[in-house]
């Protein structure tokens, strides 16, 4: 499944149904840490203070090209992919930046720009609206 979704520094961003797709490819026994990755949005050396034996960067990034080749994701996840898919969905959502910046631990002059010219379908839309609310990442419109 190659998809454009890439930020301006090449860093893959993953719709729900690739997000889905990726999940699945991953093993059970890792399959947490990529989860929590995604919906907290931590920098995965943040991520590894939370495990006593997380898996180093390098075997990190041969195990998510690994399951990106299992799953048929290109360009290949990679470590900032998580944070980036999470932080695209939640500005094109229309989650105000100042929330993003907070939530992510970003100041207000790191820029969200580079995600502004990603562009989701409107079903992919739904479906990361969807899974926002389900995270508990946004409110349900009503």
């Amino acid at each position: 499944m190659e998809n454009g979704l890439v930020t301006g520094d090449g860093t893959k961003v993953l719709t729900v149904e690739e997000y889905d797709k990726f999940i699945q490819a991953i093993p059970e026994s890792k399959r947490a840490i990529f989860e929590i990755n995604t919906i907290t949005g931590l920098r995965y050396v943040e991520l590894q203070r939370l495990y006593d034996k997380p898996p180093e960067r390098s075997s990190w990034n041969r195990d998510l090209a690994r399951w990106s080749l299992k799953a048929g994701i290109i360009p290949k996840v990679g470590n900032r992919t998580s944070r980036k898919t999470i932080e695209s969905w939640m500005l094109k959502s229309g989650i105000p930046e100042i929330e993003i910046y907070s939530r992510q631990g970003h100041d207000p002059i790191t820029s969200l720009k580079h995600y502004q010219s990603l562009s989701f379908t409107d079903y992919e839309m739904r479906d990361i609206e969807k899974r926002l609310i389900e995270w508990g990442i946004l409110r349900r419109r009503i």
